[in-house]
């Protein structure tokens, strides 16, 4: 049974191979199976693994990274005596990308929105092409019998410790939904490189494996009752026509004969494993100087136990990290016992001591001597006063390439980096399956590599190497923001990541220039081609939007005095408040869908007149009941429908109007609603007459005049989020531009406070609130900045683009930067900007395709450009018709001719 083509099969294209794992090569690896979360060698032990986000070690100040250092070796201490940090390096998965791209490319209906789609499958390509890679972050640790006896359960403690310890360095743990999917990936990357490329593990691959397990064992159960019916039947048939008797002896000997051979056919069934799976299949360790696994080439090499500097700096060891694709590292600790360490210690020291007496200061190696004398002296010393517990390292560096030249040229490279950084690092030339072995994450070296890599370190100088640094963010089920401003790589963003982002709201700071329309119309875009419900909303300069939303197939909703397109503020758009309804696990409430307007209708109101008193709105709430109960409305829910099962008209700001006028008391209300009924915006004043059933909706309300900016900024926000409500299961994006208009101190707390239960509670609606500001003293104007400091605190990633100086203080403090993140955006230009998703912070260029930008630009030469190209196409098409014209009149002149020649030789 191949197991390999019957889960992997649907997702192999002709050219990969599905051959069945190598059972010897599978047999020679350590690990014996993977279940349940925990890894189990072939000696005997079982290993727990979690993966690690990194940090931006090296924007931290000084005192932070000594912080960091300081969190790190507090794990150290209780963590498991035998860890493993692995840092593997691996290209951008562009295969998973493009795919995920061309079944949205499948499934597009609109024609431009296609070719973006084609454009950023391009673009991503380009990018890969030029050497981006990403690197991930995992700790392996190793169950000893002390720890208790249940080994499962306290692998599964010790990641949940390491989770809160490494949440003081900065660092995220992931919590995969599926651990076990989790582990088995990631080993079956290491192991199969070239085929991971390409093929991914399904989901319930574990359920496909017992359900080939049970079907294989049914097959040969099946085979093997058919050969002993047959051998049956064959013997009784021989029986009757024998016409010769046997001996009692050849008697005896029939059924044993028949009983082995029986046993001889049937065969215990013994069930593939998972590594059946991830095992490549089939592998050379033949070269001296490397292996070749599933494609791909591997080179080891060790840093030497006398090649490490004796002084180091806080993160040391980084500088290994993300070398480039196909250069991954794996260090190996191991904490020795100290009432064993000590006496060794002591005794080393003072067999030194003894030599040196009788060594000359001529000598050759007397400095060394003497600096043996001085690591044991301090050693102990730290051990004894500082409470430092001793360790044993070993540092393997992992070199993988497509081709022998390249790997040969890639090890040469890494030697020589390690040269530049005073660090030897040794080949592991005829030992390169033991490093392979050792590289796996088993926590456990090979013994022949482990005499030549071992180094003796203190937990100050093990936690210093704090590898767990890096300059990129690639989430392959997110989008395209730009590249890395340092490394070039990719910078893919999934702000729907749970795993990584408590919630996926984002917020964009800058000033007027520095390119924040650009970001959000490129976000907004890039979620449309992924089939994303988007909503947009442009307070200012909303003409910015048209373009790209109507190129793209969106629906633009100008609400202004002057447009026709108008939506009934009034109107009772939800049809349920029970979010859960749909998920069919509960009963379904009845909570009144006409209580919850009328609350939302006090928030108009409340901007359209900033004085009303609580008398006032104590009679606007009585009107509004009487108004809608006009309608055939009622608290209850069914009353939205008529006798027919069609919703029932709703009421205007003309309706309730008129009702207002009916009363004395409430006759000063009416004036609020005068100008949507007889003034200039009488034609936000009727009923909706737009269809909303779009993917891609901007809402401009940049001419509804200064007075109403607010209102109708809340109108759109209010519209966004009852369509948000409707369904948890889709993932929906509602973007604010310029949100100081909403929680400035030209707004009230009222449509402030609307804003911030936005922000706080669309994640539970499965969407996203993204919000952009220009204006920054505005955006902490109101009640001294509680409502825009709220808001950022409710928006797990953040931009900080370009900003002038005195604004800068304001990102700084509010976004919590070091002098190291400011320094480096203080550089910004106009596209740049500083991404701050979860706990990562890294400078990116935003970049967009040449049609992307065409729509979405606002730099004058920009649109200067394209207008002289349009001008020129237009040019080119002109002289085409004219050329085209001129043809048909040489052809009619030529027939002319003809018929002339014609008539005059008659």
């Amino acid at each position: 049974m191949n197991v390999k083509e019957l889960i992997f099969g649907a997702q192999a294209g002709a050219a990969q191979s599905l051959t069945p794992a190598d059972k010897d090569l599978q047999g020679s690896l350590p690990i014996a199976d993977i279940d349940q979360g925990v890894i189990r060698t072939r000696d005997g032990r079982m290993v727990g693994l979690f993966e690690v986000l990194p940090m931006n070690f090296f924007l931290q100040n000084t005192a932070e990274r000594e912080r960091i250092i300081s969190c790190f070796a507090a794990w150290l201490r209780i963590a498991p005596r035998r860890i493993q940090l692995l840092c593997l390096s691996q290209p951008v998965d562009v295969e998973h990308y493009t795919r995920r791209m061309q079944e949205f490319w499948e499934r597009e209906t609109a024609p431009l929105c296609r070719q973006c789609i084609e454009d950023n499958i391009r673009q991503v390509r380009s990018m890969v092409q030029d050497g981006a890679f990403t690197t991930r972050f995992f700790i392996a640790y190793q169950y000893e019998a002390d720890m208790g006896p249940s080994p499962y359960t306290e692998l599964y403690r010790i990641a949940a410790t390491a989770k809160g310890y490494l949440a003081r360095c900065g660092l995220t743990v992931v919590e995969p939904q599926y651990i076990d999917n989790q582990m088995v990936e990631t080993v079956f990357g290491m192991l199969c490189k070239g085929t991971s490329r390409n093929i991914r593990l399904p989901v319930g691959f574990r359920f496909m494996l017992e359900d080939c397990f049970a079907s294989a064992a049914a097959e040969e159960k099946a085979e093997a009752d058919a050969a002993e019916a047959s051998a049956t039947e064959g013997a009784a048939a021989r029986q009757e026509n024998e016409d010769v008797e046997t001996t009692d002896e050849e008697t005896a000997s029939k059924p044993k004969r028949g009983r082995k051979k029986r046993g001889a056919k049937t065969e215990k069934y013994k069930p593939t494993g998972v590594m059946d799976l991830i095992c490549p299949a089939s592998a050379d360790f033949t070269a001296r100087d490397c292996i070749e696994l599933d494609g791909v080439y591997h080179a080891y090499l060790y840093i030497a136990g006398y090649g490490y500097r004796s002084l180091v700096r806080g993160g040391w060891l980084a500088a290994l990290v993300g070398l480039g694709d196909g250069i991954s590292l794996s260090v190996t600790l191991h904490r020795q016992p100290r009432e064993k360490i000590l006496p060794k210690v002591a005794n080393s020291t003072m067999w030194s001591r003894s030599r040196m007496r009788d060594v000359d200061d001529t000598r050759a190696d007397y400095e060394q001597m003497d600096s043996a004398i001085y690591a044991g002296q301090y050693i102990k010393s730290q051990m004894n006063r500082a409470n430092e517990d001793y360790y044993d390292m070993y540092t393997l560096i992992e070199v993988t390439a497509d081709t022998p030249e390249l790997l040969k040229t890639r090890v040469a490279e890494v030697e020589r980096f390690c040269s530049s950084q005073d660090i030897i690092c040794k080949r592991c030339d005829y030992e390169e399956e033991q490093a392979f072995h050792s590289f796996l994450p088993v926590v456990s070296v090979a013994p022949e590599i482990a005499r030549k890599a071992r180094r003796n370190a203190l937990l100050s100088g093990v936690a210093g190497a704090f590898p767990f640094y890096s300059m990129e963010l690639c989430e392959q089920n997110g989008i395209l923001i730009g590249s890395d401003r340092r490394s070039r790589s990719v910078c893919m963003l999934d702000i729907f990541d749970s795993d990584r982002y408590s919630n996926a709201n984002v917020v964009g700071l800058g000033m007027s220039g520095a390119g924040k329309t650009f970001l959000l119309q490129l976000i907004a875009m890039r979620y449309r081609q992924q089939g994303r419900q988007v909503f947009l909303i442009a307070p200012y300069k909303g003409h910015e939007y048209r373009a790209a939303c109507e190129a793209i197939g969106g629906l633009y909703i100008r609400l202004a005095p002057s447009s026709t397109d108008c939506i009934n503020f009034m109107e009772i758009r939800r049809t349920s408040l029970d979010v859960d309804a749909e998920l069919e696990r509960t009963e379904t409430r009845g909570d009144s869908l006409l209580a919850d307007k009328i609350s939302r209708l006090h928030i108009y109101f409340s901007l359209l007149r900033r004085s009303l008193t609580e008398e006032d709105m104590g009679r606007l709430d009585v009107a509004l009941i009487r108004l809608y109960g006009r309608f055939g409305v009622t608290r209850d829910n069914d009353s939205l429908l008529d006798e027919d099962g069609q919703p029932r008209r709703q009421p205007t700001p003309r309706d309730f109007y008129d009702l207002l006028m009916e009363q004395e008391e409430t006759k000063p209300l009416a004036s609020v609603l005068s100008r949507f009924v007889n003034g200039s915006a009488a034609n936000l004043g009727g009923e909706t007459n737009i269809d909303m059933g779009n993917k891609y909706i901007v809402l401009d309300i940049s001419d509804i005049g200064k007075d109403l900016l607010a209102f109708g900024t809340l109108l759109a926000a209010d519209i966004c989020l009852d369509y948000c409500k409707r369904s948890r299961s889709e993932q929906k994006i509602i973007i604010l531009d310029e949100i100081w208009s909403l929680i400035g101190a030209g707004s009230n707390p009222e449509a402030a406070g609307f804003v911030l239960e936005l922000f706080k509670t669309v994640r539970g609606y499965g969407a996203a609130a993204i919000g952009a500001s220009q204006d920054l003293e505005d955006f902490f104007a109101l009640e001294n900045g509680k409502y825009g400091k709220a808001l950022l605190n409710n928006a797990r990633i953040k931009f900080a683009l370009m900003t002038e100086p005195e604004e800068a203080a304001l990102i700084q403090q509010h976004y919590h930067l070091t002098d190291e993140e400011m320094q480096m955006h203080a550089e910004f230009t106009r596209g740049q900007a500083l991404l701050c998703a979860g706990r990562n912070r890294l400078g990116v260029d935003i970049i967009a395709s040449e049609r992307e930008l065409e729509l979405i630009t606002t730099d004058p030469r920009d649109i200067e450009r394209i207008r002289e190209r349009q001008e020129l196409e237009r040019l080119r098409r002109q002289r085409a018709d004219w050329a085209a014209g001129m043809t048909d009149t040489d052809q009619e002149d030529t027939d002319y001719d003809e018929y002339e020649d014609t008539e005059y030789d008659e």
